[in-house]
């Protein structure tokens, strides 16, 4: 039900504000993903095979949410593109996620984009588990989700503004990478002063 009134008022936002070059301020969370999130399957473009956010689990994900007839959506996806390259190579995972269309020509619009876009990161329509991770109250499009690599949602950011948004992305995406780096670095610490501590008993004895 919540999915439904989240959908129904996203909808609104999109017939109204869908032209619009918004951008709030980013929202903190901290909402760990749950199991059938991960687990959903998601019907992709032009017959590929389903994919699940578990495919990706373990890395940093940047989810979108976009409608192909709304514009800065468009650029955002322009723009998704541009990051998918920046970040390639690195533990960073991108994923576009299209609205579900009731009329079959707004569907194949949204197919036709895609195709002719030739997007190298993974793009399919939502479902019921991702509309209740991407949809707030308070949701519009492009809607970006951003997990760490731990699992956790933890910032969502609305809107597209060319000015504002690639930055917040690529920063949110370079703290996120940063400070799974310095855990990693601050466990191999500990091991390493675990293993010296073992060493140094075992000579004593």
């Amino acid at each position: 039900m919540r999915f439904l009134r989240s959908y129904s008022l996203l909808a609104l936002v999109l017939l109204y504000g869908g032209a619009a070059i918004a951008q709030p301020a980013p929202q903190t969370l901290s909402h760990r993903v749950p199991e059938q999130t991960w687990k959903a399957e998601i019907k992709s473009f032009g017959g590929s095979a389903p994919f699940s956010l578990n495919d990706d689990k373990g890395k940093v994900i940047l989810l979108a949410v976009w409608a192909y007839w709304c514009k800065p959506c468009l650029n955002a996806m322009n723009e998704l593109a541009k990051i998918q390259e920046d970040f390639a190579g690195q533990n960073v995972a991108v994923v576009g996620i299209s609205l579900y269309y009731s009329f079959p020509d707004d569907k194949r619009g949204a197919i036709d984009y895609v195709q002719y876009s030739k997007f190298k990161f993974k793009m399919g329509w939502i479902n019921e588990e991702i509309g209740g991770l991407l949809m707030a109250d308070d949701a519009e499009v492009p809607n970006f989700m951003l997990i760490n690599s731990d699992g956790v949602l933890v910032e969502r950011i609305l809107g597209f503004n060319p000015a504002k948004t690639r930055t917040l992305l690529r920063d949110a995406l370079k703290n996120l990478l940063k400070s799974r780096t310095g855990l990693e670095k601050k466990e191999a610490e500990s091991k390493t002063f675990q293993l010296r501590e073992a060493q140094a008993l075992s000579k004593k004895e």
